[in-house]
């Protein structure tokens, strides 16, 4: 069985796409999600899972799987162990997947689920638990997410359905789960409708909750990670906007303005008017800048999670953020296209100095995933870069069982055997076929 994501279960509200999901009927209840190609308001509602267009179908019950307690804690505790240090820049006691969403989803059905589904197929396999049992868990998920948002648009009070079906928060974590639940599988195509799908529940969430609001703050954060850095990979514009941004309100988060420098770059390549008339060594020097201070932003942002941090751990965090700053600066280049030889070779020589230099590679690989994709871009002519570059990707795919990874080794070896060797034209043809390069 595999797990059918978003992609099945929320069809097109637009016919225009050539290559929408088959027409096929369905049998499990349906909303509707904007299509990537539709034109109209960049910000997305609710109401665009239209509810007239759901089935009336009663939602799949989660009850059905009768876990015992012994069994929901065993998977719990391996998504807490396993899992949930992967979710976040830094781990640390304060890893809010551990403190706030593992145990929401002891009261939260469809959280619930979708822990267990993604601990399912990410643990040793059992004989009882195993693949077949998470892609029910997940589909079973998304039923009763697909109900709570038909019941949202309908209802008024939408406290009502928070009493019945859990939090919104709850719901919008286990959209995030069921995205990780995706990029584990390498279903690159599903995970981008649960991005999209949250994008618009959180849109809906940010008129009701306040940004002060720690669970609030950590999703939204979270889901502006994923989104910005897919956005990378993308050139269609409507794609680009409404993406959600970092959540500062509550302080220095890691990597939080980097995050928001990241997207005005890739909001800048758009705008060709604009950064043809500018300066190429002057925009560059700019973005350095913001890129300077985003580095320092992180560094205290993570103060207080390096207390009792060993001396290599905290040389090594720092690495990693050094890692992201030359990453950041030769994307501007690369997406903006700026003719900056010399700049950018210091910035790519800086990349693999860090990059070599780790103390303990394997506890920060996970989060490297982005950094390797803009070296590969960078690198097209240096064989031992490509290597070093295609055996990291293998690795972190091995290492965190998340096959995605092993995507970005294609895309770049694809690009490195291209005679124009411009990683635009490839990434465009990814986009075109549906199944864009996901760098996260």
């Amino acid at each position: 069985m595999e797990c059918p994501g978003y992609g099945l279960r929320l069809r097109w509200a637009t016919t225009s796409s050539t290559s929408r999901p088959s027409s096929k009927p369905l049998s499990t209840p349906q909303a509707v999600i904007p299509h990537p190609d539709t034109r109209g308001n960049s910000r997305p509602q609710l109401s665009d899972l239209s509810p007239e267009k759901i089935s009336a179908q009663p939602a799949r019950d989660p009850t059905i799987f009768t876990l015992s307690d012994s069994v929901i804690m065993k998977f719990f505790d391996y998504y807490a162990t396993s899992i949930a240090p992967m979710m976040v820049w830094l781990d640390s006691e304060a890893n809010e997947y551990r403190r706030l969403v593992v145990p929401m989803a002891k009261h939260h059905p469809v959280l619930r689920l979708a822990i267990c589904a993604i601990a399912a197929a990410h643990m040793p396999q059992e004989p009882d638990y195993g693949r077949e049992f998470s892609s029910a868990a997940c589909e079973a998920a998304i039923t009763q997410i697909t109900e709570q948002i038909r019941q949202m648009n309908v209802v008024e009070n939408n406290l009502v359905v928070e009493g019945i079906y859990g939090s919104i928060e709850g719901t919008l974590a286990s959209m995030l789960v069921l995205a990780n639940q995706s990029l584990f599988g390498a279903e690159l195509p599903r995970a981008r409708f649960h991005r999209q799908a949250a994008r618009i529940l959180l849109h809906t969430l940010s008129l009701k909750r306040s940004p002060s609001e720690e669970l609030f703050a950590f999703l939204k954060n979270q889901l502006a990670l994923c989104d910005v850095l897919m956005c990378t990979t993308l050139f269609d514009p409507e794609q680009i906007q409404a993406v959600i941004l970092p959540e500062l309100g509550r302080g220095d988060v890691v990597l939080g303005r980097f995050l928001q420098v990241v997207h005005k770059i890739t909001t800048l390549s758009f705008q060709e008017t604009e950064t043809i008339s500018r300066d190429p060594v002057a925009l560059l020097e700019e973005l350095e800048d913001e890129f300077e201070l985003a580095r320092g932003s992180s560094l205290l942002a993570a103060g207080q999670m390096m207390e009792g941090r060993c001396h290599q751990f905290k040389e090594d965090f720092v690495r990693f953020i050094n890692i992201f700053h030359h990453s950041g600066v030769l994307y501007a280049c690369k997406r903006l296209q700026l003719e900056l030889g010399p700049a950018a070779q210091y910035h790519a020589d800086k990349l693999f100095q860090s990059l070599n230099q780790f103390h303990d590679v394997k506890s920060i690989m996970h989060n490297l995933a982005w950094p390797l994709f803009v070296a590969g871009i960078c690198n097209c002519r240096h064989p031992e870069r490509q290597h070093f570059i295609a055996t990291t990707c293998g690795l972190m795919s091995a290492s965190t069982g998340f096959r995605h990874f092993s995507k970005i080794r294609t895309f770049l070896q694809e690009l490195w055997q291209t005679p124009q060797q411009d990683w635009i034209i490839v990434a465009r043809e990814w986009e075109e076929r549906g199944n864009p390069v996901v760098a996260v």
